[in-house]
């Protein structure tokens, strides 16, 4: 759903988007440590939809980082060699 432009067009400011970001802003990130710490494999769907959200909108890297939400997937995986943080630092290096 995300993924359709016609539904989440960041530079559009149509009603649907700005619901959606108030619904990450509000519901989904501050509850993200959450959604790390349960059980496979929802962290790993949980990282898959950050990474997609971070796709379609890239302003919310200064969010994550306002919530302080980077340091906390920092340092869930702090000392794990996890795959999935490799790719999402290497794929946004803006989040480190």
């Amino acid at each position: 759903m995300i993924v359709e432009p016609t539904i989440y067009d960041r530079n559009s400011g149509n009603r649907t988007t700005k619901l959606i970001d108030n619904l990450i802003k509000n519901q989904l990130l501050p509850n993200y440590l959450e959604i790390l710490k349960d059980r496979d494999p929802v962290p790993t769907y949980g990282l898959k939809l950050l990474s997609i959200l971070l796709e379609k909108n890239i302003t919310l890297v200064s969010m994550l980082k306002q919530m302080k939400i980077v340091d906390l997937i920092v340092s869930y995986f702090q000392g794990t060699e996890h795959p999935h943080l490799y790719l999402m630092s290497n794929r946004y290096p803006s989040l480190a």
